[in-house]
């Protein structure tokens, strides 16, 4: 565990380097921030040497906007000044509510006049996408219609869309839009307008680090469930599911701009998958960080509630109302502080209890929680190439995650290779300990033999000694009978019917009388029990190693292991006790050792007897008392 000295100033240092960040983020891949000359009132006049020096520039300020008109270039021709109009900035307002509208649904017109060098030369002009249909006007022409924005025959289509036309001169943009069924209306964020050249390697940079971020995200999900296949891990497939709608809620730039969607329901699920991100990060976080079920139940609760809320705003936007529209906005600016906050909490809680494996988390988490704050402090941004603040928040936390999953899982196979060569070790180990057993075994029996028929001549002698009245004779046969009853090898107890079994009995019998623990084994295996040799002898080696350790733990009161089993015509039961200090450490259902924590925290033997029950469908209940332990397992006989 670090200083707290050194803790705290890493903590600041990580808050540094990310506000740093996002600052640079908010300056160099903003399109508020782009230095560029902007239109002023509906104005925005251009020289070859603008063109040249900035051949890119996003249109943010001073558009002309007639709100509640879907105008034609003849409309506007014709309507002259007449027509009500305001200046609007491009995100200054989300909706179309206006003096004269009280719904964020309606229609709106967009102008723009540029004034271009008078040598006719190509531009182009990207369109993000626009709530919800719309048509795009370059001077008299009509070069782009998405959806139907004609309330009567209004149909929601939305992309994002490029276009390329030649103009000289004066040149009118003119955007006539129409929403009735999404909570943003209108052009909520700036068009890019520029050379060809340019705004294709803007967007080529933008959509490729956008199938970067989406590969990556599939392909480590699909290693996560290989390596969860082999390593078992509980949480592989929640990492892999993690990484899949981090994938899919990072695709939006990609789909859009390959595809037309309508509003319903692709908006709607765009918006589902960012929360479902956010409820698996959560879910994956309280695992990670062993937090108490009860805190695990309440935080993965408001995440599904926050996640189905989130589904019905976006399937119901078409019916949502302002004052509706800006509490969802109030309730999502909470519920990410919480979750930022939340986050940090239960990290600080994972660390304070020693899980050394979380600090890349606490890096993660401030992260998190300084995306959060600059979006709330520099709320001008739209990235150019990458994503939002949020978005880079969360992406880092599931690396973050992803990290710590993988050194568990990895780790854990490791231990699987160990484990195997540890087994095939033992089994070697095993056989001989088996046959040298089989020998004793067979050399006890020859003594008993011996000692038999030893015995049987010197009756005989005896008998010949009565006879000849041989005193001396008699005496000494006497006396070598005797010596022969206290000095030759009797039989030693058979603990098992099972040699394998018998062998590893001996050896913790003999370990736990040699260190005054009363000991009782009453054991029988039978035929048809599925488990092989070595997974037998595993489960009693750990079951008895751990009642041994247990008494040995022990400062007071008498030390007793008890050892028992039984067997039905299904199923075979096995029940040891052992008494113990009464001290036990516990979370989630798993106990935790009292060993050396170098590798993992909770006991590995007790893991290890579960999972070769859970191979043959048997089971493992642990009754702990006040000052004895005990364990039952069932296994399924063979048929």
């Amino acid at each position: 565990m670090m200083t707290s000295l050194k803790f705290y100033m890493k903590i600041f240092l990580i808050l540094a380097l990310s506000s740093l960040f996002f600052l640079f983020l908010h300056f160099f891949d903003n399109k508020y921030t782009y230095s560029t000359s902007q239109p002023a009132n509906g104005i925005l006049v251009l020289t070859n040497e603008d063109i040249e020096n900035d051949p890119l520039r996003f249109l943010c300020r001073g558009w002309c906007f007639y709100p509640d008109e879907l105008l034609t270039p003849k409309d506007l021709t014709q309507a002259g000044s007449s027509k009500y109009m305001v200046y609007r900035d491009i995100g200054e307002q989300t909706n179309f509510v206006s003096n004269y509208n009280i719904t964020p649904h309606g229609c709106g017109s967009y102008v723009l006049h540029l004034f271009l060098p008078n040598t006719e030369a190509s531009y182009s002009l990207e369109l993000p996408e626009i709530y919800s249909a719309y048509r795009l006007y370059i001077d008299e022409t009509l070069l782009l219609e998405v959806g139907n924005p004609d309330p009567e025959s209004y149909e929601p289509l939305t992309q994002n869309r490029m276009i390329t036309f030649k103009a000289a001169g004066m040149t009118t943009i003119l955007l006539a839009v129409s929403d009735y069924s999404h909570f943003y209306s209108g052009l909520v964020y700036p068009p890019a307008f520029g050379s060809t050249l340019a705004l294709n390697i803007t967007r080529f940079i933008r959509l490729s680090v956008s199938v970067i971020i989406c590969t990556s995200s599939l392909i480590i999900g699909l290693l996560a469930i290989y390596f969860g296949i082999y390593t078992k891990h509980p949480s592989s497939w929640l990492f892999a599911l993690l990484c899949t709608c981090t994938g899919i809620s990072h695709s939006y730039i990609l789909v859009h701009s390959l595809f037309a969607l309508p509003i319903f329901p692709w908006y709607g699920l765009e918006i589902f998958f960012i929360y479902i991100t956010t409820l698996l990060i959560i879910i994956l976080q309280n695992r990670i960080c062993n937090i108490p079920k009860r805190f695990a139940f309440i935080s993965n609760s408001i995440c599904v509630l926050f996640a189905g809320f989130s589904l019905f705003y976006g399937l119901f936007s078409s019916f949502l109302t302002i004052p509706f529209i800006q509490q969802f906005s109030w309730i999502l600016v909470i519920f990410k502080a919480i979750i930022a906050v939340y986050l940090l909490i239960t990290t600080f809680f994972s660390i304070f209890k020693q899980e050394k494996k979380t600090f890349p988390l606490i890096d993660a988490s401030i992260f998190y929680g300084s995306a959060f704050l600059w979006d709330r402090l520099l709320p001008d941004y739209e990235p150019i190439y990458g994503g939002w603040f949020a978005e880079w928040g969360s992406l880092i936390f599931v690396f973050a995650i992803g990290y710590t999953l993988w050194s568990e899982m990895v780790q854990g196979y490791s231990y699987g290779i160990l484990f195997a060569e540890q087994n095939r070790q033992t089994s070697k180990q095993l056989a001989m300990q088996v046959s040298y057993s089989q020998q004793i075994q067979e050399q006890i029996e020859s003594n008993r033999k011996l000692n038999h028929d030893l015995r049987h001549h010197l009756r005989v002698l005896n008998t010949i000694a009565q006879e000849n009245n041989d005193e001396n004779i008699q005496n000494y046969l006497k006396e070598m009978d005797s010596w022969i009853q206290t000095s030759i090898l009797t039989t030693p107890i058979l603990f098992c019917n099972h040699p394998t079994v018998d062998a590893l009995l001996r050896y913790y019998y003999s370990f736990a009388k040699e260190n005054q623990i009363e000991i009782s084994l009453q054991i029988a295996i039978p035929e048809n029990l599925p488990l092989s040799d070595i997974e037998l002898c595993s489960i009693l080696g750990n079951l008895l190693e751990n009642a041994i350790e247990a008494c040995l733990r022990q400062s007071n009161s008498i030390r007793s292991i008890t050892l028992k089993t039984h067997e039905n015509k299904f199923t075979f039961f096995l029940l040891i006790e052992n008494t113990y200090n009464g001290r036990l450490e516990k979370q989630n259902d798993r106990f935790i050792s009292q060993k050396n924590r170098t590798y993992s925290r909770f006991g590995i033997g007790i893991e290890s007897v579960r999972d070769i029950l859970n191979r043959y469908h048997g089971t493992m209940d642990i009754y702990p008392e006040q000052l004895l332990f005990k364990i039952g397992i069932t296994i399924p006989l063979s048929k």
